[in-house]
């Protein structure tokens, strides 16, 4: 389906340029980077359980303290982008976009500080998202002044998706590292849907400069890949309950089949949701 939407949009902006003055048209090339959230529902659910989990398990242990530590839900990404445009004329422009968005919380960022039979360990949870989307996009340019413009754009289009968490575990102890029980990546494809507000600043060197906001639309599934066990299978979001200590936890992991069974509920194909906002500044060239 996402093909058929690119194909589409590529006959039509085909179309479109012939229906125009072709010696007025413009290209240029767009570049971009900033700051970006994404909803990330299944995965921070997730995040958060292991760490009630891990406080619950401690707590449970008559040998074992719970100790502290820091955990960040994965929200904030980095997001940069490369766009050809056609400026068909002062007011309507056509572009083609590629884009890399990397979102990923480290050991740094999940450390908990657990204290068994005497000796301290740092467990962990890493996560990643990282996503690249095409996108096609009709602009409408508002002049302001000679040298400011206002524009607003929207597109959709197709964008890859990767997905990877690990566990990680370490003794509190110089020279040690962390090793990882359990770990897993997996890749998928979706649309996306994105609509901007920006403001342009005009230079005589042939180089704009300019100021844009986003709101973006894309949920994910269908995610395939492999764990460390070397099983491949789709990805799964599910709640696991842990009958030694009275715990539900959710869980994003690669099985062969669906999960089942009494201590497994609410098993759905993993959804990662890049929807969310950005902030971008950048530079337009013109050829």
């Amino acid at each position: 389906m996402q093909n058929v939407y690119l194909k589409s949009g590529l006959c039509a902006l085909i179309i479109l340029l012939f229906t125009f003055n072709l010696s007025a048209v413009e290209f240029h090339l767009k570049l971009a980077g900033g700051l970006s959230h994404m909803n990330l529902e299944s995965v921070n659910k997730s995040i958060l359980d292991w760490v009630a989990w891990q406080k619950k398990n401690a707590e449970e242990n008559s040998k074992w303290a719970f100790l502290g530590g820091k955990t960040t839900e994965l929200h904030q990404s980095f997001d940069f982008e490369g766009e050809f445009l056609i400026s068909l004329n002062s007011l309507l422009s056509l572009g083609i976009s590629a884009g890399f968005i990397y979102g990923e919380i480290t050991n740094q960022d999940t450390q908990l500080t657990i204290e068994r039979f005497g000796n301290q360990n740092l467990y962990t949870f890493p996560n990643k998202v990282n996503a690249f989307p095409i996108i096609l996009s009709g602009y409408l340019t508002f002049p302001i002044i000679s040298w400011l413009k206002f524009y607003v754009k929207g597109g959709a289009g197709i964008v890859w998706a990767k997905y990877f968490n690990s566990e990680g575990r370490k003794l509190i102890k110089e020279g040690t590292n962390f090793v990882y029980p359990t770990s897993q990546k997996a890749s998928s494809r979706g649309s996306i849907y994105r609509g901007s507000l920006g403001v342009l600043f005009h230079t005589e060197s042939g180089i704009d400069f300019f100021i844009e906001g986003s709101l973006r639309r894309s949920k994910i599934t269908g995610f395939q890949g492999e764990n460390k066990e070397n099983i491949t299978g789709k990805l799964y979001t599910y709640e696991e309950y842990d009958a030694i200590i009275d715990i539900w936890q959710t869980k994003i992991n690669i099985h062969a089949i669906k999960p089942t069974g009494d201590s497994i509920r609410s098993v759905e194909e993993t959804e990662i949701d890049i929807s969310g906002f950005s902030f971008k500044t950048g530079i337009i060239i013109k050829f």
